[in-house]
């Protein structure tokens, strides 16, 4: 991969992760004060909308991949659990145990997580020949 194409792949990725984090955050919001859901289900529907426009979007536009592939779909969900939790754990140990709000806890989720999901992303998710 060349140098371009790798910084126009992270500035794509970086878009789309925008794009997913906005979902994530408005929708996990709005299901805690709108509707009424606890801190970990309203983090679980924004988490479950971020994902679905960040497979999309990544495979389509970040990565240039198809977006039906079995065993890409199986990598990018494992990924996803994983992140998930990784994401229950940073809002469960900040609206816990340090007894932080919500929306505070929201600010590791989106900084922590997304550079994670990049680099395994890339490495391995969206990979044609996965490097781990």
């Amino acid at each position: 991969m060349t140098a371009l194409k790798g910084r126009v792949q992270l500035m794509t990725f970086v878009v789309v992760g925008g794009a997913a984090t906005v979902t994530h955050t408005a929708l996990a919001l709005l299901a805690q004060r709108s509707l009424g859901f606890p801190p970990l289900a309203a983090n679980l529907v924004g988490y479950i909308s971020a994902v679905l426009v960040s497979y999309v979007c990544n495979a389509r536009l970040t990565f240039q991949r198809p977006l039906m592939l079995p065993v890409q779909i199986v990598r990018f969900l494992a990924l996803s659990v994983t992140a998930l939790a990784l994401n229950e754990a940073l809002v469960y140990v900040f609206t816990g145990p340090l007894g932080l709000p919500f929306y505070v806890a929201l600010v590791p989720v989106v900084l922590v997580v997304p550079l994670f999901t990049f680099t395994v992303s890339r490495l391995w998710a969206f990979a044609a020949r996965p490097a781990i």
